[in-house]
C-alpha cells in the first residue's frame, strides 16, 4: 500500500471542501458485488444508488 499526498479540493456546493489523497496497491474495489475499480482504473460499473437529502427513518417503539 502506497499513500499519496493529500490535497484540498473545493467541489462541494457553496464552497465547501474536502480533504482527498489517493491510495496504490489496492487489487480492486468492490461495491454491492460489482467491480468498480481494478488495479486503480474505473471499470465504468456504477451500481448502487447516490442519497441525497434527510431520509425518513422509521422508528420502532422499543418493547417494554
Amino acid at each position: 500500500m502506497k499513500l499519496s499526498k493529500p490535497w484540498l479540493a473545493f467541489d462541494l456546493p457553496a464552497g465547501g471542501k474536502r480533504l482527498l489523497q489517493k491510495a496504490d496497491g489496492y487489487v480492486a474495489t468492490i461495491k454491492s458485488g460489482v467491480v468498480t475499480f481494478r488495479e486503480g482504473k474505473m471499470t465504468g460499473a456504477l451500481p448502487g444508488i447516490v442519497v441525497r437529502g434527510p431520509q425518513n427513518v422509521l422508528m420502532a417503539e422499543a418493547a417494554e
